[in-house]
């Protein structure tokens, strides 16, 4: 008898285990992200007639940005770097000798930051479309930022476990050490302000914290602390941003300030790579399905998954939700939105071409 009331016991302890963890080993189905209706409080949502999606670029590409002239600078997968006019007239401006990984062109779009080779070491080059020629940044920087209202770019430079942050002069492509401060493996966002956000490289299998700096001040402070998953974009103003978290197995996007304080939570469910954020108003390419297994944002980073959008806009102040593109003819994958007048444009990863879509 007091063998089977061990036995019950044990048997009973371990079904308890087996309760509380059950929700976390379990198989999960399909989960389908509908921005209608949205989790949270809702706004009114608006729908618009399926709209026309226009090839800009018949090649694949990896890049690409508009210059306040209204010229189209793209980097092609077979590494050359052109420029298109807006007659249609292309040119070959550069050429690329590196494995590219990413570009950050300044607000004008007559510069731009490419990194080449490995994320965890990257190599930093300025390219200047204009005269045709690339200037590399000191050896050692890690990032590059570029101020969104003007063209005055920092970098980071790690020393150890130190980094370092310093100003790069356009002109005499001299820098100046701005501060530096204890920490590593940190990527720069440059506002329209003084304030510069600071995170670590996103996986849902690492926990990443995000850091505020001012520039004038040199205060730093911690909007978000040991966060898994954790990827960032902010508002030209740097006020509000929207902030990506894994948290055990679900996915979320939350509306912050400046402070990390949640404002509201979004809609949808998405990464901040694929939206643009504009002042009130957020462009995103909304995955319709995210299948069961899929970890974000590793599988999508790594290209082990690749989603099927509709574009919508979310206004932040009223969380109106208005569908931009939905019923498309062919598998819309969207990144690096970016608008210019009526005309929003993106690249869709699963050919690499850039396509516009009137608004």
């Amino acid at each position: 008898m007091k063998k089977i009331l061990i036995i019950i016991s044990i048997l009973l302890f371990l079904g308890a285990i087996g309760f509380f963890l059950w929700p976390y080993f379990r198989p999960s189905a399909v989960t389908t992200v509908q921005p209608l209706p949205p989790p949270s409080t809702p706004g009114p949502v608006s729908t618009t007639p399926a709209a026309r999606i226009t090839q800009e670029i018949a090649e694949p590409i990896l890049s690409y940005w508009f210059t306040d002239a209204g010229d189209l600078i793209y980097f092609s997968e077979n590494g050359k770097v052109f420029r298109r006019t807006p007659q249609g007239i292309s040119e070959e401006i550069a050429a690329l000798d590196q494995e590219f990984q990413s570009a950050a062109p300044s607000p004008d779009g007559a510069f731009a930051v490419a990194a080449f080779g490995p994320y965890a070491a990257p190599t930093l080059s300025l390219l200047n479309a204009k005269d045709k020629i690339w200037q590399p940044l000191p050896a050692g920087a890690t990032s590059a930022a570029w101020d969104q209202t003007k063209n005055r770019l920092i970098y980071t430079k790690e020393n150890g476990a130190i980094t370092g942050i310093y100003n790069f002069d356009l002109k005499t492509k001299k820098s100046t050490e701005m501060m530096r401060f204890p920490a590593q493996g940190l990527r720069a966002i440059w506002t329209g302000t003084d304030r510069v956000y600071l995170s670590e490289l996103p996986s849902a299998a690492a926990l990443s914290s995000l850091l505020s700096v001012n520039l004038k001040t040199r205060a730093l402070a911690l909007i978000a602390n040991e966060v898994p998953g954790l990827m960032s974009i902010w508002a030209p103003n740097g006020e509000t941003g929207l902030l990506f978290a894994n948290s055990f197995k679900e996915n979320l996007l939350t509306l912050i300030d400046k402070k990390g304080t949640t404002i509201s939570s979004a809609p949808f469910v998405t990464l901040p790579s694929k939206c643009l954020f504009e002042p009130e108003t957020v462009f995103c390419a909304v995955p319709r399905v995210l299948p069961s297994g899929i970890v974000l944002p590793d599988d999508w980073l790594k290209r082990k998954f690749y989603s099927d959008d509709r574009i919508v806009l979310w206004n932040t102040n009223t969380n109106e939700v208005k569908i931009i593109a939905d019923n498309t003819p062919f598998a819309i994958d969207a990144e690096k939105l970016l608008r210019r007048g009526n005309i929003l444009y993106f690249i869709n990863r699963y050919d690499r071409k850039l396509y516009s879509i009137k608004i």
